[in-house]
């Protein structure tokens, strides 16, 4: 019964997008992150969040049939060039298996080829997202210190300055 409900949330919180607070996802702030890797969607191997060391990390989970998330990740890939030297980033993508995607946004891949992605980018499945990470909608984007403790959540899209901020803050630590 646990799992029917815990799906059933998955699927319909994810599939509404809900660009707003993320409580749940928050109370995450000051643990360890989960952890999450993958065949990288952008053809480059293997990605595992462990491997991302040394500087503080933005994690950037997104829906294939989220019109939020197809707006923001072209921002993200964006924005992103001038703080790849003082930061990591993993971009999650996750299938809605309750909503067809239209064209070109069929499958997370069709999502990466269509918006020319180029940022690692690995594919999870939306029910552990909400059981692990729990996340409340997409998209979100959860700021790592180097040790990967979780220090930020944001929800929804538009949060860049945001996002950029808290990296340089905790480059500088």
């Amino acid at each position: 019964m646990a799992g029917a409900l815990l799906a059933l949330t998955a699927a319909t919180v994810l599939a509404a997008c809900r660009p707003e607070v993320a409580s749940q996802a928050g109370t995450l702030v000051g643990s360890q992150a989960p952890a999450l890797s993958g065949a990288d969607l952008t053809g480059t191997g293997i990605t595992d969040l462990a491997s991302l060391t040394g500087k503080p990390t933005a994690v950037v989970f997104w829906l294939n049939t989220c019109p939020h998330c197809q707006k923001e990740l072209p921002a993200v890939e964006k924005a992103w060039p001038p703080l790849a030297g003082i930061a990591n980033i993993l971009t999650v993508g996750m299938l809605n298996p309750d909503v067809p995607g239209q064209p070109p946004y069929e499958t997370p891949q069709a999502f990466v080829a269509a918006t020319g992605l180029t940022l690692p980018t690995i594919e999870y499945d939306a029910r552990d997202a909400v059981e692990n990470w729990g996340l409340q909608g997409v998209p979100a984007i959860f700021i790592l210190d180097s040790d990967h403790v979780i220090q930020a959540v944001y929800l929804g899209e538009g949060h860049m300055a945001q996002v950029e901020e808290a990296l340089r803050a905790l480059a500088r630590d």
